[in-house]
């Protein structure tokens, strides 16, 4: 398991974004796969390169922190 601790993961499961000293960050993408001009808001979670959840952005105007079940599977291909 690519996590430091059990408690970062069980934060990543219920949605809530660790805090500092967890190696895991935020980056902010989109995802194009149904629309290209929809670019649906992603919130990517990364640890050590590597792409570990993927949630929507709250923000963005388009898709407001919803995914479709492309953009909740774009973990396994991002």
């Amino acid at each position: 398991m690519p996590f430091q601790t059990k408690d970062t993961y069980e934060q990543l499961m219920r949605g809530k974004v660790p805090g500092g000293g967890t190696g895991v960050e935020v980056r902010k993408t989109i995802c194009d796969i149904c629309n290209p001009h929809s670019h649906c808001g992603i919130d990517a979670y990364v640890q050590d390169g590597v792409v570990i959840k993927v949630e929507g952005t709250k923000e963005n105007p388009h898709s407001e922190g919803t995914l479709c079940s492309k953009g909740n599977a774009s973990r396994q291909y991002i």
